[in-house]
């Protein structure tokens, strides 16, 4: 009998808030993906985004970010941390993707959270950042065989939801 692989896909910052917002299209894709036997896992580089909306000087901010955090366990996302050298290889990756113009150098984060869910080996990253969302499939493709990596695309949950329903 062949091994089966856990299915995973990691989850963006954006998403996370979307989730604490209550947002009905972020609940029904994570429910529809938990029925369906994936887990939802929270990069190195989300978890500090959301420490550090704690800190905002928004107090809806702040309590958002809270809510998300003390949320996690019941959404079912777990975090998972990368080794030293993971961690540079997202980086690296990150600044592949801005060297290319594939992604402006503001975005800097975004290109490291697509580059921990690939080293990390899962596939897609749920977002709604039109600045990943919008990179072209081919050239995004390229990036990652250059830089050694399998794919991790990101995917909008409202395309997810699509795609299942």
């Amino acid at each position: 009998m062949a091994a089966r692989f856990p299915r995973r896909l990691a989850v963006d910052t954006n998403f996370v808030f979307d989730l604490g917002e209550g947002k009905e299209h972020a609940h029904a894709c994570r429910e529809l993906l938990m029925e369906r036997g994936w887990s939802l896992a929270l990069p190195p580089t989300v978890a500090f985004e959301l420490e550090l909306a704690t800190q905002e000087e928004s107090p809806a901010r702040r309590a958002l970010a809270n809510r998300c955090l003390a949320a996690l366990t019941v959404w079912g996302i777990q975090t998972f941390s990368l080794s030293e050298v993971n961690s540079d290889i997202a980086e690296s990756f990150s600044n592949r993707l801005i060297h290319a113009e594939l992604l402006p150098v503001s975005e800097w984060n975004d290109g490291v959270i697509l580059g921990e869910a690939a080293v990390e080996g899962i596939p897609l990253l749920m977002t709604s950042d039109r600045h990943l969302l919008h990179i072209e499939h081919d050239a995004l493709a390229k990036i990652f065989a250059e830089a050694d990596l399998e794919p991790a695309y990101p995917l909008r949950p409202q395309t997810l939801l699509k795609t299942f329903i």
